[in-house]
């Protein structure tokens, strides 16, 4: 996380000041230790902060930084992460089961099916074999159609257009596994991009690999709750988010954080389903997700909290329930679709 980012963040459970100590930071060549008590502290610009600490002068709550992460997040908002459950899972399982991790993971990748070259992938990312990993998800056909995949690539690509337009600082919202951020940075590699999650595990796995990849110059890593952001009113020239938003339950209060902290526009791929499939209709209801995930509620819920919003770059494709693993107890990744149907691909462009 670097020093001056500090000057956009709040505390995300009352928006009071924050008192920052900060005990390391570091360059591309050095690290050093320093001391830096309160806003009005020695300065340093150009670097990470490594370690430190900040309390809120209002409420008296503190949050953190290790590792060059910032953890931002509050005790009052339920939390549940896709990615970090799964990892969880696989590896416990896979250690349970070191006779299925040696296949899964040593097996040649062409005698495994999409899926469990998707889950090899996902093994090899968290031990940090990021060339193993790359390499297990350059193939995996079969889990989307065509026309899904194509749908996906088009919103992406749409997105990174709509940003090339703006300027400043890019917030990327609920970033998750960083489809998304690894495409911002290598295609604005000067702006500032704040990756961020609720889980940071995953902002750690992720801060590896792009630096892996040679791209994290000028990337920062938040550990937030979209529900309760630790930014300033007005702060955020650009948001982006590759369906992250629609992962998000009971997402009204995300949308209104999304409102206040907006001073330019959000960018978000989308899906969208049809009204009327029971089964969908009572997942997306039981889960709370059924907000942002049709289009007429979507719309709604952005208008309410005070923001025009737009549809663009609309995309009806086939879809179909993705596949279950050969090797893993037929586990899977997606709940949605249920069954073969149509959805909408679209990018949402939000501003006030």
């Amino acid at each position: 996380m670097r020093e001056h980012l500090r000057d956009l963040l709040v505390c995300p459970a009352c928006r009071g000041e924050l008192t920052w100590d900060i005990f390391e930071v570091e360059n591309s060549d050095t690290q050093i230790a320093i001391e830096d008590t309160g806003v009005g502290g020695a300065r340093a610009p150009n670097y990470d902060i490594m370690e430190g600490r900040a309390e809120c002068s209002a409420c008296g709550a503190t949050y953190s930084v290790k590792d060059g992460i910032g953890a931002f997040l509050t005790p009052d908002v339920q939390r549940e992460d896709l990615w970090e459950e799964v990892d969880s899972h696989l590896s416990a399982f896979l250690r349970e089961n070191p006779e299925i991790d040696e296949r899964l993971t040593k097996s040649p990748l062409e005698s495994l099916s999409g899926v469990d070259r998707f889950f090899r992938s996902m093994v090899l990312m968290e031990r940090g074999d990021y060339a193993g990993a790359r390499e297990a998800a350059s193939n995996l056909g079969g889990i989307y159609t065509p026309e899904y995949e194509a749908g996906q690539r088009s919103q992406i690509e749409h997105v990174l257009n709509l940003v090339s337009a703006t300027s400043g600082l890019i917030v990327d919202l609920a970033s998750g596994a960083g489809t998304l951020v690894e495409r911002l940075a290598c295609c604005f590699p000067d702006r500032q991009v704040v990756v961020t999650d609720f889980s940071p595990r995953v902002l750690r796995r992720n801060k590896k690999y792009l630096h892996y990849l040679g791209i994290d110059k000028n990337l920062d890593f938040l550990a937030f709750d979209v529900r309760r952001m630790p930014f300033r009113d007005d702060c955020v020239p650009v948001f982006t988010s590759h369906v992250g938003l629609q992962n998000i339950r009971y997402p009204r209060r995300a949308v209104a954080e999304i409102s206040r902290t907006l001073k330019g526009y959000m960018f978000a791929t989308s899906i969208f389903y049809p009204k009327g499939d029971l089964e969908t209709d009572q997942l997306l209801r039981e889960n709370g997700l059924a907000d942002l995930c049709y289009m007429d509620s979507a719309l709604k819920v952005f208008t309410e909290s005070g923001l025009r919003v737009s549809v663009e770059n609309l995309m009806e494709v086939r879809a179909q329930p993705t596949p279950r693993s050969e090797l893993l107890g037929g586990a899977g990744f997606d709940a949605l679709p249920v069954k073969e149907m149509a959805i909408s691909w679209c990018t949402l462009v939000a501003r006030h």
